[in-house]
């Protein structure tokens, strides 16, 4: 069968940022290749007891992700929308 989606995915930047997402079979297997001595890690809550398996954070956040599907936006723009140019940096600066 083939698939056309993502099940799993683990994002590591600069050596040290690691994004993992994914189903929790995904992220288990992706997150066994992860070897890093100094790493910040933005898992889902339910992937927690994954990296604590792991790691033992010193700090630690909840983020909440929030996803805006095509044509569902409701932008409320309070303030009028004026064009600048560059004859307008210096008073944005």
């Amino acid at each position: 069968m083939e698939r056309k989606q993502i099940i799993g995915m683990m994002l590591v930047y600069r050596d040290r940022i690691v994004q993992l997402r994914g189903s929790a079979q995904a992220t288990k297997i992706v997150f066994k290749e992860l070897d890093l001595d100094e790493v910040e890690l933005l898992v889902s809550k339910n992937h927690s007891s994954l990296v604590l398996e792991k790691y033992n954070p010193t700090f630690t956040t909840n983020l909440t992700l929030m996803r805006v599907h095509r044509g569902e936006e409701n932008p409320q723009i309070i303030h009028t929308i004026v064009p600048l140019d560059a004859s307008d940096a210096e008073d944005m600066a």
